[in-house]
């Protein structure tokens, strides 16, 4: 497969799938099957064609995850557009600035939110779902329109390029303004074609579930693949839906962030300490420490069976009957958990990728893995260490560049090797890992470096720390700002009253363990010396949190600098 057309006609050749493409309506799965999902597809297109959209037009997804969003994904490559997804809840500045950066005309539009701002924009026409819009026609409308247009010949004359450009994607902007990745189709069929080396004991009969934004080019791409293989793809668009949809779907594959397997590990740990009795608590604490410091890779012991059967089977559950292959990346997972899942039995495999590589740089193979590393690159990737050790690529995945930014990209690609701003090491195996970001490498006033990621991983393993936030550069020492998790607190809270404690005690005492806890760990130089925790919830809309729910320093230390200097105010 060289461009979309490829991918679609892959698609069109195999058998029906009746459940290929699924979305939630209430508690009930409808489904779509192959068939009319290339129907559709195919009115789509010519749809949008009809409405004016010429080679090279951008048109804007403003839209959560459903079959929608992967049908107009689509039908705007086949039409010869260029797709621009956009987070439907990024702050209404950022959402502006990216139409008008990517020149946006047309728009597939099926969220409320930022629904004003989008009304000021003269698109000359949009598609809706669910939503009122001037100069606009509902998808189903659109159906009609492309189904009347569609004949032999008419559909003959689509052809699409390999050097199209597929998408422009906005990075998350955490500090300053996003940045547009432009990707071809070349660059995504390289990830897709080499995914298909890696994941290769697939069949019809398998599922994904996918509830990661589809806005991601990480999630993007693999559902690209997934649907290559013609598989049962169910889609997620609110991720508290997680938990009970592994036990209904019962997956085969999957993605997840670092961010919700550490979610995962903090609530059975508590599980665990609240355990009824003694010898429970025992064995449960046993159990997960010899999980979080065994060597996957050495032969399984009858301690290890019988803790399988005991413990790790109960949590190995909570993931569905089915999986084979749940890949994570988008931060580093610390070595411990990675060591926990994979001990559990888990098949869990750890990847590294950044959006201007299509994502994927490596990951760890289903037979051929080390923990705590990202695995080695895939096939038409290649890597090297510069002198200061900051990971470079080159390859057929690499962006084409920053949207109108042509400056900025000359900064970061040079001779051919994008500079990933990522410290790594490779060992002799060619496994990598990632070491810390060079962005992100604070400088105490003392003459320190502080690698603000590691401290930040180990406060957040507490369920009852939502974001934490170091602040250390140009200061003579490390302070943190604890943005409390909202639920487990108000577990903590009716706990405390039912025992008639203090739950501002309990709760001091959680976060002075968790403090001290994690300087043990820390050099000293490193060691958190104050902290602040803090009941506001952070967001995408105020512009604190990035669509892909990473914390924006600059926002949060200027909007928090009162609470900052008064911790140095001590």
């Amino acid at each position: 497969m060289k461009n979309f057309l490829d991918l679609f006609q892959t698609i069109e050749k195999k058998k029906s799938n009746d459940s290929f493409l699924n979305y939630l309506d209430g508690d009930t799965w409808v489904s779509i099957s192959t068939s009319d999902f290339v129907s559709k597809v195919k009115y789509l297109t010519l749809a949008l064609k009809d409405m004016g959209v010429k080679n090279g037009d951008s048109v804007a997804i403003i839209a959560k995850p459903s079959p929608w969003w992967v049908m107009m994904n689509f039908a705007i490559n086949l039409a010869n557009g260029v797709s621009i997804p956009i987070f439907p809840n990024i702050s209404s500045k950022n959402l502006l600035y990216e139409l008008e950066d990517a020149d946006v005309r047309f728009a597939f539009i099926s969220v409320n939110e930022n629904i004003q701002s989008l009304k000021q924009v003269s698109f000359t026409k949009v598609i809706t779902k669910d939503v009122d819009m001037d100069n606009s026609i509902s998808i189903d409308d659109a159906f009609k329109v492309g189904k009347d247009l569609l004949t032999k010949e008419a559909w003959g004359e689509i052809q699409v390029s390999e050097d199209n450009l597929y998408s422009i994607i906005y990075t998350s902007g955490s500090t300053g303004r996003p940045k547009g990745v432009e990707l071809s189709q070349k660059n995504i069929m390289s990830q897709m074609m080499d995914v298909r080396n890696i994941i290769t004991d697939i069949s019809p009969e398998h599922k994904m579930l996918s509830f990661l934004p589809v806005a991601h080019i990480f999630e993007n791409m693999l559902i690209n693949y997934y649907m290559s293989e013609n598989i049962s793809i169910y889609i997620l668009d609110d991720v508290t839906q997680v938990a009970p949809m592994l036990q209904v779907v019962q997956p085969h594959y999957m993605s997840v962030v670092p961010r919700l397997l550490q979610k995962i590990f903090t609530k059975v740990q508590s599980n665990v300490d609240e355990a009824s009795s003694p010898i429970k608590k025992f064995i449960g604490r046993t159990a997960l420490n010899r999980a979080t410091s065994k060597d996957p890779h050495k032969k399984k012991t009858f301690l290890d069976n019988l803790f399988h059967k005991l413990v790790y089977k109960k949590i190995q559950g909570l993931f569905g009957p089915n999986i084979k292959f749940l890949v994570t990346g988008g931060a580093k997972l610390p070595k411990e958990l990675s060591d926990f899942y994979l001990n559990i039995g888990l098949p869990l495999r750890e990847g590294y990728g950044l959006t201007e590589c299509s994502p994927v740089v490596c990951v760890n193979r289903v037979d051929e893995y080390k923990s705590g590393t990202c695995g080695r690159v895939i096939e038409s990737v290649s890597v090297k260490l510069s002198d200061e050790n900051e990971l470079l690529v080159k390859g057929i995945n690499v962006m084409r560049g920053y949207h109108n930014l042509k400056d900025k990209t000359d900064e970061v690609i040079v001779d051919g090797w994008f500079h990933t701003g990522d410290l790594a090491s490779i060992d002799e195996d060619g496994f990598i890992t990632i070491t810390g970001r060079i962005k992100e490498l604070f400088k105490t006033s003392t003459g320190k470096y502080v690698q603000p990621i590691e401290v930040e991983s180990l406060l957040a393993k507490s369920i009852y720390i939502d974001y934490p936030l170091i602040v250390a550069n140009d200061r003579p020492y490390v302070v943190a700002l604890l943005f409390i998790e909202q639920v487990a607190n108000n577990a903590l809270k009716e706990k405390c009253e039912k025992e008639n404690l203090s739950y501002e005690k309990e709760f001091n005492k959680i976060i002075t363990k968790l403090i001290k806890k994690t300087n043990k760990h820390l050099d000293k130089h490193a060691k958190v010396q104050y902290f602040k925790t803090i009941n506001d919830t952070l967001s995408i809309q105020t512009g604190a949190l990035t669509p892909s729910m990473k914390t924006n320093r600059d926002f949060i230390e200027d909007e928090y600098k009162d609470i900052i200097n008064s911790l140095y105010d001590n």
